[in-house]
């Protein structure tokens, strides 16, 4: 993970590794509750195809913190990445957790007044990186 932070892109390969690696460890801290699928379209050359560092992960911690963290029986979280054109990248996590309604109310009961900024910091990042790169990325948050 700080190998990759101090880079200002990585293969998705190189990025994917770090993903599932802090995957298996919060999965180790969830007692292997937790169960991560990563499934990369094989036309995508994922030696070749560089993304910003770390972009991922956030997504991927708070699917497993506000989504799963309080489900009792644990849950799943799939990333699928396909390529539709040389120049688009589609990155889809999905996780089967309590939604972000419910996290919300159980975050409001709890006396825990830590604050995440991971998405936060994320979307700034997201922002700078179509600025510097004149480039159209963007995330999607939907409730299924």
């Amino acid at each position: 993970m700080l190998e990759n932070s101090r880079a200002e892109r990585v293969t998705l390969q190189n990025e994917l590794e770090a993903l599932q690696l802090y995957s298996d460890l919060e999965a180790m801290r969830f007692k292997e509750k937790v169960t991560i699928e990563i499934v990369v379209d094989p036309d995508i050359d994922q030696q070749f195809v560089t993304i910003p560092p770390l972009l991922l992960q956030p997504y991927v911690e708070n699917a497993i913190w506000h989504g799963l963290m309080h489900k009792p029986e644990g849950g799943s979280v799939s990333i699928d990445i396909r390529q539709p054109t040389d120049q688009y990248l589609h990155v889809e996590i999905t996780d089967d957790g309590i939604g972000r309604a419910r996290a919300n109310e159980l975050k409001s009961k709890s006396a825990d007044t830590h604050k995440s900024f991971g998405m936060q910091v994320t979307a700034d990042r997201i922002r700078m990186i179509n600025q510097l790169y004149n480039t159209q990325t963007k995330a999607q948050i939907l409730d299924l």
